[in-house]
Protein backbone atom coordinates (compact mmCIF):
# COMPACT_ATOMS: atom_id res chain seq x y z
CA UNK A 1 0.00 0.00 0.00
CA UNK A 2 1.25 3.40 -1.00
CA UNK A 3 1.64 6.12 1.72
CA UNK A 4 -0.65 7.95 -0.03
CA UNK A 5 -3.06 5.21 -0.03
CA UNK A 6 -2.39 5.25 3.48
CA UNK A 7 -2.94 8.47 4.34
CA UNK A 8 -6.35 8.71 2.27
CA UNK A 9 -7.30 6.28 4.49
CA UNK A 10 -5.87 7.97 7.77
CA UNK A 11 -7.93 11.30 6.72
CA UNK A 12 -11.13 9.14 5.92
CA UNK A 13 -10.90 7.36 9.70
CA UNK A 14 -10.11 11.00 11.28
CA UNK A 15 -13.24 12.09 9.80
CA UNK A 16 -15.40 9.00 10.91
CA UNK A 17 -14.36 9.36 13.94
CA UNK A 18 -16.06 13.02 14.85
CA UNK A 19 -19.34 12.44 15.74
CA UNK A 20 -17.59 9.50 18.86
CA UNK A 21 -15.23 12.26 19.51
CA UNK A 22 -18.57 14.50 20.42
CA UNK A 23 -19.89 11.93 22.48
CA UNK A 24 -16.89 12.13 24.06
CA UNK A 25 -16.56 15.65 24.97
CA UNK A 26 -20.70 15.82 26.16
CA UNK A 27 -19.79 13.04 28.31
CA UNK A 28 -16.38 15.04 30.12
CA UNK A 29 -18.47 17.92 30.35
CA UNK A 30 -21.54 16.21 31.64
CA UNK A 31 -18.91 14.98 34.64
CA UNK A 32 -18.45 18.93 34.81
CA UNK A 33 -15.17 19.28 33.10
CA UNK A 34 -13.99 22.23 30.84
CA UNK A 35 -13.50 20.50 27.37
CA UNK A 36 -12.29 21.92 24.16
CA UNK A 37 -11.38 20.71 20.61
CA UNK A 38 -7.80 21.37 19.69
CA UNK A 39 -7.84 22.68 16.23
CA UNK A 40 -6.93 20.39 12.92
CA UNK A 41 -5.89 20.67 9.91
CA UNK A 42 -5.38 18.25 7.28
CA UNK A 43 -2.27 17.24 5.15
CA UNK A 44 -3.08 17.62 1.63
CA UNK A 45 -0.07 14.63 0.73
CA UNK A 46 1.54 12.45 2.58
CA UNK A 47 4.75 14.26 3.22
CA UNK A 48 2.80 17.07 4.90
CA UNK A 49 1.50 14.98 7.64
CA UNK A 50 4.18 16.13 10.39
CA UNK A 51 2.89 19.96 10.01
CA UNK A 52 -0.59 18.96 10.28
CA UNK A 53 -0.12 16.33 13.37
CA UNK A 54 -3.18 17.22 15.59
CA UNK A 55 -2.73 18.10 19.91
CA UNK A 56 -5.23 14.67 20.75
CA UNK A 57 -9.40 14.35 19.87
CA UNK A 58 -9.81 16.85 22.73
CA UNK A 59 -8.27 18.53 25.47
CA UNK A 60 -10.19 19.18 28.96
CA UNK A 61 -8.62 21.77 31.51
CA UNK A 62 -6.38 20.95 34.55
CA UNK A 63 -5.66 24.35 35.91
CA UNK A 64 -7.99 27.35 36.28
CA UNK A 65 -7.69 30.80 37.37
CA UNK A 66 -10.63 32.06 38.77
CA UNK A 67 -13.14 30.68 36.09
CA UNK A 68 -10.98 31.04 32.69
CA UNK A 69 -8.52 27.47 31.71
CA UNK A 70 -4.96 27.86 31.27
CA UNK A 71 -4.61 26.37 27.63
CA UNK A 72 -1.19 24.97 28.66
CA UNK A 73 -2.31 23.52 31.24
CA UNK A 74 -4.65 21.13 29.11
CA UNK A 75 -4.53 17.32 29.17
CA UNK A 76 -4.69 15.59 25.94
CA UNK A 77 -7.26 12.98 25.33
CA UNK A 78 -7.14 10.05 22.58
CA UNK A 79 -11.04 9.04 21.60
CA UNK A 80 -11.56 5.26 20.49
CA UNK A 81 -14.72 3.41 18.88
CA UNK A 82 -14.89 0.17 18.99
CA UNK A 83 -16.95 -0.23 15.93
CA UNK A 84 -18.20 -4.23 16.31
CA UNK A 85 -18.36 -5.03 20.08
CA UNK A 86 -20.13 -3.98 23.39
CA UNK A 87 -18.74 -4.10 26.86
CA UNK A 88 -19.42 -3.02 30.13
CA UNK A 89 -16.81 -3.68 31.70
CA UNK A 90 -13.95 -5.80 32.29
CA UNK A 91 -16.17 -8.94 33.12
CA UNK A 92 -17.54 -8.73 29.30
CA UNK A 93 -14.18 -7.12 27.60
CA UNK A 94 -14.65 -8.95 24.09
CA UNK A 95 -10.00 -8.07 24.14
CA UNK A 96 -8.90 -10.37 26.02
CA UNK A 97 -6.98 -9.49 29.33
CA UNK A 98 -5.73 -5.81 27.65
CA UNK A 99 -6.46 -3.13 25.46
CA UNK A 100 -5.42 -1.69 22.38
CA UNK A 101 -3.98 1.49 23.26
CA UNK A 102 -2.51 2.96 19.76
CA UNK A 103 0.05 2.85 17.75
CA UNK A 104 3.39 2.84 19.69
CA UNK A 105 4.59 5.55 17.11
CA UNK A 106 2.18 7.78 17.30
CA UNK A 107 1.71 8.10 21.51
CA UNK A 108 5.70 8.01 21.80
CA UNK A 109 6.06 11.42 19.38
CA UNK A 110 2.49 12.87 20.70
CA UNK A 111 3.24 16.23 21.89
CA UNK A 112 1.40 17.25 24.30
CA UNK A 113 1.62 13.59 26.06
CA UNK A 114 -1.43 11.62 26.14
CA UNK A 115 -3.39 11.99 29.40
CA UNK A 116 -6.12 9.38 28.70
CA UNK A 117 -7.08 6.90 25.85
CA UNK A 118 -10.89 6.63 25.43
CA UNK A 119 -12.73 3.38 23.81
CA UNK A 120 -16.43 3.77 23.98
CA UNK A 121 -18.32 0.05 23.18
CA UNK A 122 -19.99 -0.03 20.19
CA UNK A 123 -23.10 1.21 21.84
CA UNK A 124 -21.59 3.91 23.13
CA UNK A 125 -23.18 3.13 26.44
CA UNK A 126 -19.74 2.52 28.32
CA UNK A 127 -16.20 4.00 28.04
CA UNK A 128 -12.62 2.00 28.91
CA UNK A 129 -10.04 4.56 30.05
CA UNK A 130 -6.34 4.26 30.19
CA UNK A 131 -4.12 6.71 32.08
CA UNK A 132 -0.98 7.70 30.07
CA UNK A 133 0.84 7.73 33.21
CA UNK A 134 0.40 3.73 33.32
CA UNK A 135 2.38 3.58 30.21
CA UNK A 136 5.58 1.73 31.67
CA UNK A 137 3.46 -1.29 32.40
CA UNK A 138 1.78 -1.31 29.04
CA UNK A 139 3.60 -3.92 26.57
CA UNK A 140 3.82 -3.55 22.84
CA UNK A 141 2.27 -6.38 20.28
CA UNK A 142 2.33 -6.26 15.81
CA UNK A 143 -0.99 -5.36 15.73
CA UNK A 144 -3.25 -6.07 12.16
CA UNK A 145 -5.14 -2.98 11.27
CA UNK A 146 -8.48 -5.04 10.69
CA UNK A 147 -10.57 -1.91 9.29
CA UNK A 148 -11.69 -2.36 5.86
CA UNK A 149 -9.14 -1.13 3.21
CA UNK A 150 -5.98 -1.25 5.97
CA UNK A 151 -4.74 -4.86 5.95
CA UNK A 152 -1.42 -3.46 7.12
CA UNK A 153 0.61 -4.58 10.89
CA UNK A 154 2.23 -2.17 12.99
CA UNK A 155 3.47 -2.02 16.47
CA UNK A 156 0.98 -1.65 19.35
CA UNK A 157 0.65 -0.61 22.57
CA UNK A 158 -1.61 -2.65 25.20
CA UNK A 159 -2.57 -2.55 28.30
CA UNK A 160 -3.04 -5.00 30.87
CA UNK A 161 -6.80 -4.96 31.30
CA UNK A 162 -6.33 -4.33 35.07
CA UNK A 163 -5.21 -0.79 34.34
CA UNK A 164 -8.94 -0.16 32.66
CA UNK A 165 -11.14 1.76 34.05
CA UNK A 166 -15.12 1.47 32.86
CA UNK A 167 -17.60 3.93 33.19
CA UNK A 168 -21.45 4.14 32.08
CA UNK A 169 -21.83 6.93 29.86
CA UNK A 170 -25.22 9.07 30.69
CA UNK A 171 -25.56 12.13 28.45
Amino acid sequence: MSYESTHQKFLEAKRESEPYVLVAKRWMQSLGYFVTNPPTTEAERHEDWEANADHGDLQVARIFIGEVPLPEKFMRIEVKHMEKKDFTGDRDWPYGRSMLVCAKHAFDRAQPRVHAVCQFSKNLKTVAVVLGDTSPRWFVRNTLDGRPGRGTWQLCYRAPLELVRFFPVRI
